[in-house]
């Protein structure tokens, strides 16, 4: 076999061999708008899963840039996670990036008064 052909059989070979290892996907929601101090920002998910999984949580502002951010390295089944973001003035979002499947996972940025009375709430997809 030809050096080039064998390099990219051994390259189709081996991302085959890794995609299943590290599954990774990305959810986030739309843009919810929060004007501090009258408000807080929630990045929210739950694991419906029956295995423990990874999640980065980030908020980012209408410029792209992450204002918070948050890790876990282990999600258990049934468990839920509300990270909260004081002080964004503006449009921000949540963005979520799972190690594992997101056939099972909930996700929502929410804001809420200082009450953590519901002001709005919309889903990651």
């Amino acid at each position: 076999m030809r050096p080039f052909l064998r390099s990219i059989v051994f390259a189709l070979g081996l991302s085959t061999a890794t995609s299943s290892v590290a599954q990774a996907f990305t959810i986030m929601s739309t843009p919810v708008t929060s004007v501090p101090p009258t408000s807080r920002f929630y990045c929210a998910f739950t694991n419906l899963s029956s295995r423990p999984l990874a999640v980065s949580i980030f908020v980012i502002d209408q410029n792209d840039n992450i204002q918070s951010q948050s890790h876990y390295a282990a999600v258990l089944a049934s468990q839920s996670v509300v990270f909260r973001t004081d002080n964004l003035l503006g449009f921000n979002r949540c963005v979520f990036d799972f190690q594992g499947s997101a056939k099972f996972v909930r996700a929502v940025a929410q804001v809420t008064d200082v009450d953590d009375v519901p002001q709005a709430t919309v889903p990651a997809n």
